[in-house]
């Protein structure tokens, strides 16, 4: 079992690399090869980036889809989408699911075992 701390970032293990908080563009598009989508900002903000880690393995063993969407440098709210990484999504195979209520109680049972 690997042991979970979220302190520097968020273990990929599945390839053994970090998505090191507050990480820019430059930094995650280097970690395990993500699949990238660009999106213009059409001359009113600056370009954004989503990257996707797809069948990631995060907090010892749940596979998961990772995402992070980061925009250009020039931002009048770096807080929330400035050009490092302030947040990650997290979705796990809902097929299983039959509402986000179900699929929250499974993943915090899956926590609470670790």
């Amino acid at each position: 079992m690997i042991e979970i701390s979220l302190k520097k970032g968020l273990l990929l293990e599945n390839i053994s690399l970090r998505l090191p908080w507050g990480a820019n563009y430059s930094e995650l598009r280097e970690i395990g090869g993500p699949e990238i989508r660009v999106f213009d900002g059409r001359g009113v903000s600056p370009r954004s980036y989503l990257l996707i880690w797809r069948d990631a393995m995060i907090l010892s063993g749940i596979k998961a889809v990772v995402s992070t969407h980061v925009r250009g440098s020039q931002t009048r709210r770096p807080k929330y989408y400035g050009k490092r990484m302030a947040w990650l999504r997290i979705d796990v195979d809902r097929t299983h699911f039959s509402n986000a209520r179900q699929e929250y109680r499974w993943l915090l049972q899956m926590l609470m075992r670790r």
